[in-house]
């Protein structure tokens, strides 16, 4: 938010005031710039308002401040937006896993090799490794879920630990997605590198999810912030 062509200062802390707001579709330009080398297929192009009043009710400050409706899933709304950014790439490396052993179940064999891929130790130790970081990330995903569900009260200003843990966990289970690919990507061998290759594909989904700010490794240090006065 700006005033007099400066930034105004947040209310719940340093930086920005940085506000979201609702809109009929209507009223949205749509520009094309979404090109990418992932996710091309969400379509997340910038979006513009001219020349349009945006009424207070419609708004609300990020990550913080009165929810945009009444509603108590509305109001978790912020809180689970942070969630939202995990859930996807979850998705997305739970694929690679079922990419990675479709390939390997064909019966292919490495360079050299005589044993098929899915035979071999490495392979078979791998993917479990790989599984297991999965599931390690998909249950954090539903442990944080559940605990803003469990609790009825409204994230406030005076509480920015609530919204410092979804973000510390959303660049976490990010994090440990994109090493889930690339693993995937590492063990189906020469085969992942072409164009036809799902892998590829995830990668580079995974990859550019985890570009988002929602899930930049500098939100740790709100999240350790809240952790130290927390314990101490």
């Amino acid at each position: 938010m700006m005033e007099g062509g400066s930034p105004i200062d947040a209310s719940h802390g340093p930086g920005p005031m940085t506000r979201m707001c609702l809109m009929p579709a209507e009223q949205w330009e749509i520009r094309d710039t979404w090109h990418t080398m992932g996710l091309r297929g969400t379509g997340s192009h910038h979006v513009a308002l001219t020349d349009v009043l945006v009424p207070d009710e419609n708004f609300f400050e990020f990550p913080f401040g009165t929810s945009f409706a009444p509603d108590p899933i509305f109001a978790k709304f912020l809180e689970h937006m942070m969630l939202a950014h995990a859930a996807v790439p979850v998705g997305i490396a739970e694929g690679a896993i079922m990419d990675l052993v479709k390939v390997a179940g064909s019966g292919v064999k490495q360079l050299f090799m005589t044993t098929p891929l899915v035979e071999t130790e490495r392979f078979k130790e791998g993917v479990a490794r790989l599984d297991a970081d999965l599931k390690a990330a998909r249950a954090l995903l539903e442990a944080e879920a559940a605990r803003v569900w469990q609790n009825p009260e409204r994230s406030t200003v005076k509480d920015i630990s609530r919204v410092a843990e979804q973000r510390q966990a959303a660049v976490w289970i990010t994090a440990a997605c994109v090493r889930v690919a690339e693993g995937c990507f590492e063990l189906a061998g020469s085969r992942a590198v072409y164009e036809t290759s799902p892998l590829q594909r995830r990668v580079r989904d995974l990859r550019v999810a985890a570009q988002h700010v929602a899930v930049h490794p500098r939100h740790y240090v709100a999240a350790g912030t809240a952790m130290l006065a927390r314990m101490s």
